[in-house]
């Protein structure tokens, strides 16, 4: 496929998600905390914030990425990533 080709389908595919988004929106009552686009795979990334992530996907098997500032967790459904990112709470030692 060439260049201009591929990317003469992003919009259309974008699109597609965000009706489905604004469907699933519907249908959960939800409403995302941020939307970005993951431009590598073409897809939309849905942040909800955490207790919203693990009311909705508790059942489902999750993508965990940790780090020193916290952990993402992450999602893949019907072609939109879902994430959320919990803080590491540091606890400090006292005297």
């Amino acid at each position: 496929m060439k260049f201009s080709q591929h990317w003469s389908l992003q919009p259309r595919k974008l699109a597609e998600q965000y009706r489905y988004l604004a469907s699933w929106m519907e249908q959960t009552e939800q409403i995302p905390w941020h939307i970005d686009v993951d431009w590598t795979n073409v897809s939309l990334l849905i942040h909800l914030h955490d207790d919203v992530f693990f009311q909705l996907f508790k059942e489902e098997s999750l993508l965990e990425f940790q780090d020193r500032q916290g952990t993402t967790f992450r999602l893949q459904n019907s072609n939109l990533i879902f994430t959320c990112f919990v803080p590491r709470i540091e606890q400090k030692e006292t005297a």
